[in-house]
């Protein structure tokens, strides 16, 4: 598993991304993506990322070969942020279907 990109400084919110949610900021729109590889899944129980965010991957939490997790900085599955979640995709040009797994939210240091 490696982490495949940084996006710290996303800059200025996107109009289709403020269109979404007026109160979206670049703080929302940062991730950090971890990508695996090989050709077989991997467990992330007791994976942890450190640094500036730290974040813990859930108990049985896995990644499929050669796929994408996208962690955020906001929980995507709380009812709070669904307007949040909607205009990180916007901002990012991810489909609304899902296609790229997002956790969070990572804590900043």
């Amino acid at each position: 598993m490696i982490i495949s990109e940084f996006n710290y400084d996303p800059g200025v919110p996107s109009a289709a991304a403020l269109a979404v949610d007026v109160n979206v900021t670049s703080d929302d729109l940062e991730f950090i993506e971890v990508h695996n590889p090989t050709d077989s899944s991997v467990l992330l129980t007791d994976w942890r990322i450190r640094g500036g965010a730290d974040f813990d991957f859930d108990e049985g939490t896995t990644i499929g070969a050669r796929k994408t997790i996208v962690i955020i900085s906001f929980n995507p599955e709380s009812v709070l942020n669904v307007d949040r979640l909607a205009a990180f995709r916007a901002h990012h040009g991810l489909d609304e279907v899902g296609n790229v797994r997002l956790l969070g939210g990572y804590r900043d240091q």
